[in-house]
C-alpha cells in the first residue's frame, strides 16, 4: 500500500521474529530487478496482469537510465513488465501529481490508477482514457465494469466512463474498500467517539452502512482490506493502541483471528497485504534498526506464521507492496538505497525495486542431462558454471530463450568446466543446450 498518509507511525519491530517462533524454511529469489535512474525514484504498488506480467506505480524524479525517454517528465511514474520483469512501457505523466498510489488491471484490459490528486483510467499501452479529480487512496473495478474508491471521508461509486454514480460520506475517514461477497461492500476506516478508532463497515450497494465492527480496538484506524478465494472471508489490516495488526473476518464481521505485526510510534511506515492461494495472508513492511529491510512474512489460513523473508543490501530497503501469484511464486516491492546483498542494478540513489521468490519458475521444465552433467548455481546471477564429464569435453554449448532463438553469449573454457556469462540478458527463463557428436542435451535455467 501506499505510504500511510493518516498516522504517525513509529520505528517498526517485527514482534513475531522476535518471539521464538520457528519459521519454515522462506522460497529463493527467483528474480529481482531495479528501476529508475540516478535520482530518487520508487514504486508504490504492483499487481499481476492477465498474460502473466505486471503493472506497477509509483513516482520518480530522474530523467536517465530507464526515464531516458521520458522528455524530463518527473512525478507520476507507471511501468508494463513482462513476466520476468523486463520494461514493456513505462510513462511518466506530470510533474504536479506526485506519485501513484494504487493500480490494477481492469477486464477490458486497461488499468484504474490513483495518485495523490487524481483517478485515472488507462488504456492497454498507458495512455489517459479519463480522469476523475479527486484524490483516492485505492480504486478497485466492480462487476459492473464500474469503479469504488476511497476518497479521504466519502466512498464513491463511479460508472465505466468515469462519471459518478453514487457517494457516501464516512466520518473522519476511509482507507480502503471491497466487494461484499452478498452485495455491497467491506470499508476499513475508522470512527471517532472519544478517541479514532479503527473500523470495519459493511454497507450496501449504494454504500450506506448495514453493520460494523470495531472488535473493541481503540487509538488507531482500518488499513487495507482484501478479499480471500474462499466467498467468505476478507484479510484486514488496522492500527490499535500503537501495534498494526492483522485479522481474518467474514461477510458479517466476525472475527476468525487476528495476529500483531508492528509496535509503531513515531514514523511515517510503509506497509502491505494480500490474501494468498491458500487464504491464508501476505505481508510486508520494512524492519526495525538504523538500516531498515524489507520483511516479508507469509500467515497460514489460521493466522499461524508459516515464514519470514528479508529482503535487501546493506543501506535502507523498503517494502510497501507484495501478492502472491497465480503460479504460486511471491512478489515483493518497494525501493531501495543498496546495491548490494539481494539487490543488484541499482541506477543511484534511490531505485524502484521489485523481487519475485518462489519455486515455480514459470514454465515447463525441461531436462534430459546425463547425471555426470553438472549446471550450477540455478537460479544464476552472472555467471552459469557447466562441469561436463570426460568424453563431453568437445560439447558445444547454447543458450536459447523460452522462443528457441540461440542467444549470443560469452564463454570461457576451462578444461571441463564452462563458464557462461549471463550478466547481459535480461532476467528470465532459458534453455541450455548442449551438443556433442548430433546428440542435444538440454536443461531449463533461470537467470536474475
Amino acid at each position: 500500500m501506499k505510504p500511510n498518509l493518516y498516522l504517525s507511525l513509529s520505528v517498526l519491530i517485527f514482534l513475531i521474529a522476535g518471539g521464538g517462533i520457528s519459521f519454515a524454511q522462506a522460497p529463493p529469489i527467483l528474480w529481482q530487478r531495479c528501476y529508475g535512474g540516478d535520482s530518487t525514484d520508487h514504486i508504490n504498488c504492483v499487481k499481476q496482469t492477465p498474460d502473466g506480467g505486471y503493472i506497477a506505480t509509483g513516482s520518480t524524479r530522474s530523467a536517465n537510465g530507464d526515464l531516458e525517454s521520458n522528455g524530463g517528465v518527473k512525478g507520476l511514474w507507471v511501468l508494463k513488465l513482462d513476466p520476468w520483469g523486463n520494461i514493456q512501457w513505462e510513462r511518466t505523466y506530470s510533474d504536479t501529481i506526485i506519485s501513484g498510489y494504487y493500480i490494477e488491471p481492469t477486464m477490458e484490459g486497461g488499468y484504474i490508477l490513483t495518485t495523490n490528486k487524481q483517478t485515472i483510467k488507462l488504456h492497454n499501452d498507458g495512455s489517459v482514457a479519463w480522469i476523475y479529480n479527486l484524490y483516492a487512496s485505492t480504486a478497485h473495478q466492480t462487476s459492473d465494469s464500474g469503479y469504488i474508491i476511497c476518497s479521504p471521508s466519502v466512498l464513491i461509486k463511479l460508472n465505466p466512463d468515469g462519471s459518478i454514480a453514487w457517494q457516501q460520506g464516512f466520518y473522519p475517514s476511509i482507507v480502503d474498500a471491497c466487494a461484499s461477497y452478498s452485495g455491497g461492500y467491506m470499508v476499513s476506516g475508522c470512527s471517532e467517539d472519544t478517541y479514532v478508532m479503527p473500523e470495519v463497515y459493511k454497507t450496501n450497494d449504494t454504500g450506506g452502512t448495514i453493520s460494523f465492527e470495531n472488535f473493541d480496538y481503540t487509538h488507531g484506524s482500518g488499513l487495507e482490506i482484501c478479499r480471500t478465494n474462499d466467498n467468505n472471508t476478507f484479510i484486514w489490516s488496522y492500527v490499535s493502541n500503537n501495534t498494526i495488526e492483522i485479522a481474518k473476518i467474514d461477510n458479517n464481521c466476525n472475527l476468525a483471528w487476528k495476529v500483531k505485526l508492528l509496535s509503531l510510534i513515531n514514523y511515517s511506515g510503509y506497509f502491505g497485504i494480500a490474501a494468498t492461494l491458500e487464504n491464508g495472508a501476505l505481508a510486508i513492511h520494512s524492519d526495525s534498526g538504523n538500516v531498515p529491510h524489507i520483511s516479508v512474512t507469509k500467515y497460514d489460513i489460521m493466522g499461524k506464521p508459516d515464514w519470514n523473508k528479508k529482503l535487501g543490501g546493506s543501506k535502507a530497503d523498503y517494502g510497501i507492496s507484495c501478492f502472491q501469484a497465480a503460479n504460486g511464486n511471491y512478489l515483493a516491492a518497494g525501493y531501495t538505497y543498496s546495491n548490494d546483498g539481494d539487490v543488484i542494478g541499482n541506477h543511484g540513489d534511490a531505485d524502484g525495486w521489485i523481487v519475485v521468490f518462489g519455486t515455480n519458475v514459470g514454465v515447463k521444465a525441461i531436462t534430459n542431462l546425463p547425471q555426470e552433467v553438472q549446471v550450477y548455481p540455478i537460479p544464476a546471477k552472472d555467471q552459469l558454471y557447466v562441469d561436463l564429464p570426460p568424453g563431453l569435453d568437445n560439447s558445444t554449448i547454447k543458450l536459447a530463450d523460452v522462443m528457441g532463438k540461440t542467444l549470443l553469449v560469452k564463454e570461457e573454457i576451462n578444461g571441463l568446466l564452462r563458464i557462461v556469462y549471463l550478466g547481459v540478458l535480461p532476467a528470465g527463463e532459458y534453455l541450455l543446450q548442449i551438443e556433442n557428436n548430433g546428440s542435444v542435451f538440454s536443461k531449463k535455467i533461470v537467470h536474475y
